[in-house]
């Protein structure tokens, strides 16, 4: 802490009879500032802030007034002597936007942390930020003596403790952690220290994949951001539930974090010495749906009514209806998927782990007015809620256990230690029980179509097929041949037999696979309808094919299997994986190759990503993928990818080094032309491919003959497959299957 006593140069003023204490909350007392830098007041029960070159400003969701370098902010008091003031900054100490960049001609002026508090008594006060800019998101003025709650009310943080659990033998306060850890700078002390003081807010709340927590605490109740208790490991279960208000004790290593921020290493302890009192809370106001228990928990027009007075935490029960993106709820709010994900573009990878919610009373709700923001700190429910890569959570009905705090300027939902899920409304249906299928198949004007018709909830006793039946007609890629990724044309379901509810259309793509060869079936596919649904379906252990043209039933090929024939060779990337890692939180990219049939296929960098349970290949932006052949020359590359067109992580992304490529405006890149390696470059943004077919060209055989007892194939481009028992060899000796 750095301290500066000046002279006082005012007049004492005359007490009067009433004190007072005014806030200036940057999100809510604005005055005539804008974003836009220029001169501004504002006005409050008689003070006045006035800043001679400023504006206002936002960050991680919360607006402060910006005070720029060399320029002034004066308080004004009309209703009585100014005899303390307490900024509360966006940075620390003497670091840029900090309370340290402060100057004052009267009274006496400290800082400690991210507060600063100027003492004195005068009716009118000038700060100059002469150091650098200040970014304060709230002021406090108290008039003739009045007490800032939580401190400010002068000599800094060296006030004792107003706490009722004295400090044991060998125990320091924050005030003296502080001062531990700017003398050891970044390095940390090689010795253990035992801090105890008042938790006053909780940066990461605890979580069971983590297993820590990190607290702000101070010496004094709301004594603002001091000392950070970083990621302490709570020493009983019942320390996991630490919040605002209890008084702790922490043991660690100290260091001052980049300079500017005084905190116990990772790795350190905590436990609760003092539970913070439920009767410090304020009582609750009139006309609540609830009272914030689990067994009656607040409803968002609650938290609405609540308006950030009344912290908690407390239990919230509400519907997830989308989430924020951008730097406020009214310009950032999505409620429709698909989810933007946000991006942290420094390793190369575009994270796909959202960061907030947005809840309200019922599920279709997109009033702004109406919706609270949830933060979702790292860890376990970030991961697990997130709608960018947890979509099935839009929609779900939930319970929230969090402290109401203002968030993204408005009242919302902070630090939230739980969140548990009170209904099933997904947006994936999985339609299971599926036993049988009928498969219709038909042509107009020269294209084959299939028709199926998949039962449900199949009795096993009797084999009579209940409804709903399911009901996809999609562009055929042969008429026997099963296995491939199918165009959607439409989609149905039907209650009965001679009921139908329409989906509408439901253009996209349907991937079938794992088609066997001895009359018994099993493919997956999904499709999402115009309900807005992802409808997936599995394990048909049966098909039955009827060709409505001939009248005649299908019998489906052995081409059916995979990979496909006319020298098609598919690489899926739930199956065909090389040498590629899988993606986890923090893992870079890294070349990698996948060698099939004498296809390989190499990526300079990249890795395996899950999405939907689902594998796809990921090709990062600026980097390449090269298909190469050595069992002749290819025709056709088909990559089937996660998202559409030139939308990111789609095909349109790529360039080809060599022939045609080109998309279907859906999630289906082809290259065709003749070569046997080519090279596309995902130059447009990040490429997601589920699956990659590769035709060869002419590769049908013409000839076989046998040279001793070595059968030989001979194909039409020329290529000599050499056959030894099960295994395919080219002439140059490399084995190809």
């Amino acid at each position: 802490m750095k301290k500066i006593t000046l002279l006082l140069s005012a007049m004492l003023m005359t007490v009067m009879s009433f004190g007072a204490v005014v806030t200036f909350d940057a999100d809510a007392d604005k005055g005539n500032a804008t974003e836009t830098a220029a001169a501004f007041t504002v006005t409050k029960d008689g003070i006045t802030l006035d800043v001679t070159q400023g504006r206002l400003g936002t960050f991680s969701g919360e607006t402060h007034y910006r005070i720029y370098k060399s320029q002034t902010l004066t308080i004004k008091s009309t209703v009585g002597a100014i005899t303390s003031v307490q900024f509360t900054c966006t940075a620390e100490g003497d670091a840029q936007y900090g309370p340290g960049c402060f100057t004052v001609a009267d009274g006496s002026y400290t800082y400690s942390g991210a507060v600063g508090t100027w003492t004195g008594s005068a009716t009118e006060i000038t700060f100059s930020a002469t150091t650098n800019q200040v970014r304060a998101s709230q002021i406090v003025v108290a008039i003739d003596g009045d007490v800032i709650p939580g401190g400010g009310n002068g000599g800094g943080n060296d006030n004792d403790s107003t706490g009722t659990v004295p400090p044991a033998e060998g125990v320091i306060t924050c005030a003296q952690a502080v001062e531990i850890c700017k003398a050891t700078g970044e390095t940390a002390t090689t010795e253990t220290y035992t801090i105890r003081g008042y938790v006053t807010e909780i940066k990461e709340a605890y979580t069971t994949q983590y297993g820590n927590v990190s607290c702000w605490m101070a010496d004094e109740k709301g004594g603002g951001q001091v000392f950070l208790a970083f990621r302490v490991k709570p020493v009983n279960a019942a320390d996991q539930a630490v919040k605002v208000n209890d008084y702790i004790e922490v043991k660690g290593n100290l260091v001052n974090y980049y300079g500017n921020t005084p905190e116990t290493t990772a790795g350190g302890s905590m436990t609760i010495i003092t539970v913070g009192e439920e009767g410090e809370k304020p009582s609750l106001p009139e006309g609540l749906t609830g009272d914030g228990t689990k067994e009656n928990p607040f409803t968002v027009e609650d938290v609405l009514l609540l308006n950030n007075n009344f912290a908690g935490p407390y239990y919230v029960k509400a519907f997830i209806v989308g989430q924020v993106n951008g730097a406020s709820l009214e310009s950032g709010a999505e409620f429709d998927a698909p989810f933007t994900p946000s991006s942290n573009s420094t390793t190369g990878e575009q994270y796909t782990y959202g960061t907030n919610l947005i809840v309200a009373s019922s599920v279709d709700i997109t009033d702004v007015a109406k919706c609270v923001p949830v933060q979702l700190p790292a860890g376990d429910l970030r991961t697990n809620f997130n709608l960018p890569e947890n979509p099935d959570m839009h929609g779900q009905e939930v319970l929230i256990c969090g402290s109401l705090q203002k968030y993204f300027s408005v009242p919302g939902i902070k630090s939230p230690t739980s969140i548990e899920l009170l209904s099933e409304v997904s947006n994936v249906v999985n339609v299971k029980g599926m036993q049988y299928a009928d498969a219709y198949y038909y042509t107009e004007d020269e294209i084959g179509y299939f028709d199926f018709d998949m039962y449900v909830d199949v009795d096993p006793d009797t084999y009579e097929y209940t409804y709903p039946e399911l009901y996809v007609a999609v562009k055929a890629n042969s008429k026997t041949a099963l296995n491939g990724t199918y165009d959607l044309l439409y989609a149905g379901l039907w209650t009965s037999a001679n009921d139908s509810i329409e989906m509408g259309e439901a253009l996209g793509t349907v991937t079938i696979k794992n088609v066997d060869t001895e009359g018994n079936y099993s493919f997956t596919g999904s499709f999402v309808g115009a309900d807005g649904k992802t409808y997936k379906f599995n394990d048909v252990m049966y098909v039955w094919g009827y060709d409505v043209d001939t009248d005649e039933e299908i019998a489906f090929s052995e081409e059916s299997t995979t990979p496909p024939t006319n020298g098609a060779i598919v690489f899926d990337a739930d199956t065909d994986q090389g040498n590629a890692i899988v993606y986890t939180e923090g893992a870079s990219g890294q070349e990698f190759t996948i060698t099939k049939e004498g296809l390989t296929i190499t990526v300079s960098s990249g890795l395996l990503g899950t999405y939907n349970n689902e594998h796809h290949y990921r090709i990062y932006k600026n980097q390449t993928l090269t298909v190469t052949s050595t069992v002749g020359n290819i025709a056709k590359i088909e990559f089937t990818c996660t998202a559409n067109g030139d939308e990111k992580y789609g095909p349109g992304c790529f360039t080809a080094s060599t022939g045609e490529y080109g998309h279907d405006g859906a999630a289906v890149g082809t290259w065709t032309g003749d070569a046997a390696t080519i090279t596309f470059t995902a130059s447009a943004n990040q490429v997601r491919a589920t699956q990659i077919v590769v035709t060869l060209a002419s590769a049908t055989a013409v000839d076989n003959v046998t040279v001793g007892a070595t059968p030989v194939k001979v194909i039409e481009n020329g290529q000599v497959l050499i056959i030894r028992g099960e295994n395919i060899y080219n002439v140059l000796g490399a084995q190809v299957k």
